[in-house]
């Protein structure tokens, strides 16, 4: 699987942000409680729900 980009609204510290990645290795710094954490909890999530849906 690969993720080309994600957009986030209304969740955790997130109003409105939308990232695209580059293929192969994309690294994610910043600050603290900037949502670095919190961006891959969302990304982690959504390939929960897809895999769930996957096998249904």
């Amino acid at each position: 699987m690969s993720i080309k980009s994600i957009e986030l609204r209304n969740f955790t510290v997130f109003k409105n942000f939308r990232v695209n990645f580059s293929k192969g290795i994309n690294i994610i710094t910043g600050e603290n409680g900037t949502g670095k954490t919190q961006l891959l909890k969302a990304i982690y999530s959504d390939t929960q729900i897809s895999k769930s849906k996957k096998y249904r």
